[in-house]
């Protein structure tokens, strides 16, 4: 009362008896909350965000208070927290050994863990998972932040449910060159800033035909060498799938409404780094297209 919220949170910083864990919890709520609005100022998108002393509790945060939100558990709140939490909602708990502790433990919630020691909980799950759930059990997790690793392939692809279903040749086209385009965009984005390349072109679909609707697994995915360029991509694409098309009905009935695509999706895989001492990256790409295809001039890379 009548002290300002600065004064206030300066106070506590500069008070030598506060948690020092906790001091360094509220600088990471401020790095993280100008972070969040640095999102919404360059994308327009909101986020929400989790800020705890490991990597476990600030995932359980983050989808505490959404959206647009943004939670802090110092310590000394931790045990609340996970006192009447769910098994289930805790990463890694969902599948079978979240079942497996409710029915031979009978445990329900986090707090239920706490009655069974360290050795117990090994003799029933190994020494290594007895031993992780016995620290998870009081917030006590090791596991590091890693960076992120680059995709092994990319992709694009889109599903066509009732009466979107593509049923002709033009229409199948026409959504394998977006497909393309999208692909193209990907592969030019990770050559740019990963200085990486992508070797095989793999196209999948899902269809049904007219009289067997027992069919829709059979659809048969295609692959080539990939090409780079926009136009390159949408060429293969359309030739893969005419070919997949004439295994799955036959060469000679191709007409339309006798099958429907329910889903189409391109992937570019075997993706490596360019060797360093290489040769100019765009003599490399024209050697390239010289020994797959003549070259298209209004798509060069």
């Amino acid at each position: 009362e009548g002290v300002s919220r600065a004064d206030c949170v300066k106070e506590w910083f500069l008070n030598p008896d506060s948690d020092h864990r906790d001091k360094l919890l509220a600088c990471g709520a401020i790095i993280v909350a100008e972070s969040r609005l640095e999102v919404l100022r360059e994308t327009g998108f909101i986020c929400s965000a989790g800020i705890a002393h490991n990597k476990m509790l600030a995932k359980l945060a983050s989808g505490m208070n959404k959206p647009a939100q943004q939670t802090v558990v110092p310590s000394s709140s931790v045990k609340d927290l996970l006192q009447t939490l769910p098994i289930m909602k805790m990463k890694q708990l969902g599948g079978k050994l979240g079942s497996s502790l409710q029915s031979d433990l009978g445990v329900k919630i986090v707090g239920d863990l706490l009655q069974f020691s360290v050795e117990k909980l090994q003799e029933h799950y190994g020494i290594n998972t007895g031993a992780w759930l016995w620290n998870i059990a009081r917030g006590i997790c090791g596991e590091e932040v890693k960076s992120r690793h680059l995709p092994l392939s990319h992709g694009a692809g889109k599903s066509f449910r009732g009466p979107e279903t593509l049923k002709s040749l033009s229409s199948v086209h026409k959504w394998l060159c977006e497909l393309s385009a999208e692909l193209s965009e990907r592969l030019c984005c990770d050559l740019e800033q990963n200085k990486r390349i992508a070797h095989t072109l793999t196209l999948h679909a899902s269809a049904y035909k007219s009289d067997d609707f027992e069919s829709v697994r059979n659809f048969p995915s295609k692959s080539c060498p990939l090409r780079y360029g926009t136009g390159k991509l949408q060429e293969d694409a359309l030739n893969l799938f005419n070919a997949a098309l004439r295994e799955y009905v036959g060469i000679m009935s191709k007409k339309d409404h006798e099958w429907a695509i329910t889903g189409l999706s391109l992937s570019a895989s075997k993706i490596v780094a360019i060797p360093s001492g290489m040769n100019p990256i765009m003599k490399y790409f024209h050697d390239q297209s010289q020994s797959r295809a003549p070259p298209d001039k209004s798509n060069e890379l």
